[in-house]
């Protein structure tokens, strides 16, 4: 899993299983934007992930704080809804990223900024 800037103030994780594309894991920094395409504004200081492939596995990430935002129990393709992060502006967040199946989980965390 590797992050990568998209649009300003965001940032993407690229999540693949055996080398092969799983789905995405999003961080918004500020409010704005259509992450998912709902055509809804994407919240602020919230992580949002997307399970790209029918692979039997789900995708999770859990923001500082304690909301989790997850595809578990969704077929691919699927967008989770919001996970938010309460605190300062300017503090560092962390992101536990996993795909998950049943009781197995393999989990990652990335540091990103409010």
């Amino acid at each position: 899993m590797s992050p990568t800037s998209v649009q300003s103030g965001n940032t993407r994780v690229t999540v693949t299983l055996n080398g092969a594309f799983a789905g995405y894991a999003y961080w918004s920094k500020d409010p704005g934007g259509d992450i998912n395409g709902d055509h809804k504004e994407d919240y602020g200081d919230s992580a949002i992930v997307y399970d790209g492939a029918a692979d039997g596995w789900g995708l999770e990430t859990t923001v500082s704080g304690g909301q989790r935002a997850s595809t578990r129990g969704h077929n691919s393709p699927y967008w989770s809804g919001w996970a938010h992060s309460l605190g300062a502006e300017g503090t560092v967040v962390k992101m536990q990223i996993c795909l998950v199946r049943g009781q197995a989980a393999a989990c990652t965390v990335k540091e990103v900024t409010r």
